[in-house]
């Protein structure tokens, strides 16, 4: 007699295939999960590639303002200088040149 004919056979062709059904079914729910998260995953990377666009991009304004800022510098050294180098005598010219110091202190102290 055959195996598959026999009782024993029978239920265990029957838990088999129930077996085999249930993991079928799991597989899909899986192979569902996946595809999600690599959809997800997708996404993700798409808002990473715009969050380092926008980090380039605050990268070289921030790289425009130190350049910018340098060249104020060089200009207040300049002021500084000429102002250290004459005198001035009128009112004016003496506002203008404590304005100019302080504006200079200031700057230095932002530093």
């Amino acid at each position: 007699m055959d195996f598959k004919q026999t009782t024993f056979g029978i239920k265990i062709l029957k838990l088999l295939k129930k077996n085999n059904s249930e993991l079928n079914e799991q597989k899909l729910e899986t192979t569902k999960e996946v595809n999600e998260l690599n959809e997800k995953i997708k996404a993700l990377e798409n808002k990473n590639n715009i969050l380092e666009g926008k980090l380039n991009t605050i990268n070289n304004e921030n790289s425009e303002l130190k350049n910018k800022i340098e060249s104020l510098d060089i200009c207040i050294k300049n002021l500084q200088n000429i102002m250290d180098s004459t005198q001035c005598k009128s009112i004016g010219s003496s506002f203008l040149y404590s304005s100019i110091r302080s504006a200079i202190c200031s700057r230095k102290m932002w530093l």
